[in-house]
């Protein structure tokens, strides 16, 4: 049986009976870590504006993040009202989204909706018989597959020539490869 001896708690400083920790309990352990850690990061804050890159914090400033370094709990696990939602979606909508590339996705939509992309696609399936040209399977899903890409030629978009039609699987193996 290993010895027990008295000691003192490193935190709140009260003697308990104890076999070589340092803390009376874990929560007195988890609240120096959660001081260590709050210090770290006021010192990384500290270095961030003593850098010259022009931020002035408050000392305000400076306690908000750390709780926020530190994690706040307050809203942990509940829902966000759908009014936040919606201010949320629009926030990140349009030129306000990280992957905007301007006008250009909606453009190539545009392209693939319109009446000649439709006539296309009916043109390559009547042609082919409604029947996948891979595994002939004949109706079912079906895909109409351009042969050189709809991106780089786009002079044979709606070439008839450059169709091809396929199943549904028969065409995503096709694009994995």
């Amino acid at each position: 049986m290993p010895k027990l001896y008295r000691r003192i708690c490193n935190f709140c400083k009260k003697e308990y009976i104890g076999r070589g920790k340092d803390y009376c309990s874990n929560k007195c352990a988890s609240q120096i870590e959660n001081k260590k850690r709050a210090s770290k990061i006021s010192q990384s804050l500290e270095g961030r504006c003593n850098r010259g890159s022009g931020w002035k914090h408050t000392e305000e400033w400076k306690k908000k993040s750390l709780i926020w370094k530190l994690g706040n709990k307050s809203n942990l696990g509940k829902k966000l009202s759908l009014e936040v939602r919606k201010k949320l979606s629009e926030a990140h909508k349009g030129e306000k989204a990280y992957n905007w590339k301007g006008d250009e996705s909606a453009n190539k939509i545009r392209l693939r909706h319109q009446l000649e992309a439709k006539l296309w696609r009916e043109a390559v399936f009547t042609r082919d018989d409604w029947t996948c040209q891979k595994c002939k399977q004949r109706g079912g899903k079906l895909h109409a597959h351009h042969i050189k890409s709809f991106a780089n030629f786009p002079k044979l978009r709606f070439a008839i020539d450059n169709g091809v039609t396929l199943c549904k699987k028969c065409h995503q193996g096709g694009h994995k490869k």
